[in-house]
């Protein structure tokens, strides 16, 4: 009888194990998927896929972050693009590449209309305020890194930030003083 139970308890645990691995593959299948369609610009299906990517495993933080991008792309409802962003970074909140990817998504928050020009009449400023303060806790949190310091500038020179533009030109001055002479952000 024991061994009976020892028995079904392996294969359960077995059965559990593959399925959650099933399921792992399926999402990073239907995400891929997403990311073609979102390529083609067909934000419809590509949000049904990343949908669908997220019931398979909602623990995976890069599947919030594609939903905020094709949002994005779609125009979509930019407090539903602020908490998928939100969602990507609290599942994993001390991986660069999540918030280094994230930088862009929150420059777009604060477009109004991407067809028009940018400029300071094409900022959201309801947005503006959120997209500032992470910059300044992705400056805060990586004070050392020139790669993430130089994105932001670059961003911080769009939406027209000069101040704050102005000291991480000064932070870069001192982490990399080549990348201001090449960097696209500092032309």
């Amino acid at each position: 009888m024991k061994k009976l139970l020892l028995l079904l308890l392996i294969w359960g645990g077995a059965v559990s194990f593959w399925v959650l691995t099933n399921n792992i593959y399926v999402a990073d299948r239907l995400a891929e998927k997403s990311m073609q369609y979102l390529s083609k610009l067909d934000t419809e299906v590509a949000e049904r896929l990343i949908d669908k990517a997220i019931e398979k495993n909602k623990y995976e933080p890069n599947y919030y972050r594609i939903k905020a991008k094709i949002l994005t792309v779609g125009e979509g409802d930019k407090k539903e693009i602020l908490n998928n962003l939100q969602r990507s970074l609290d599942l994993n909140k001390n991986n660069l590449v999540t918030a280094r990817n994230s930088v862009s998504l929150y420059y777009f928050l604060s477009i109004k209309n991407f067809n028009e020009p940018l400029g300071t009449e094409n900022i959201d400023t309801e947005y503006l305020p959120t997209t500032h303060a992470y910059f300044l806790f992705m400056k805060e949190k990586y004070p050392n890194d020139a790669g993430v310091i130089s994105l932001i500038a670059k961003y911080e020179k769009k939406l027209g930030l000069m101040e704050d533009y102005a000291r991480s030109v000064e932070i870069i001055r001192n982490l990399r003083p080549d990348l201001l002479d090449w960097y696209e952000s500092f032309r």
